[in-house]
């Protein structure tokens, strides 16, 4: 994701109307554990998240894509196996 790729504290993504990923930076696959942003594409964030924060970003993510509510400076809380913390 070009210049994306190379802002240590910014996880850009894009993903579609069923809430799988389909383009990640390269943060984003990193801190997901993966090796390659193949690791994520066409998953879901319950694939990655515990299951009371995966819903909490589906419903962020339905409140965007229907244009309701943009996520602007927003600090998350995250998760993964070998982080737990905020990100912002």
């Amino acid at each position: 994701m070009g210049p994306f790729d190379h802002l240590p504290d910014v996880f850009l993504f894009v993903k579609d109307a069923e809430h799988r990923f389909r383009a990640v930076n390269r943060p984003a696959w990193e801190f997901h554990g993966g090796t390659s942003p193949a690791g994520m594409i066409g998953r879901r964030d319950e694939d990655f998240h515990p299951p009371l924060l995966a819903r909490k970003y589906v419903a962020e993510d339905e409140r965007v894509m229907a244009g309701d509510m943009p996520l602007v400076d927003q600090v998350q809380p995250v998760s993964s196996m070998s982080f737990a913390g905020c990100l912002t």
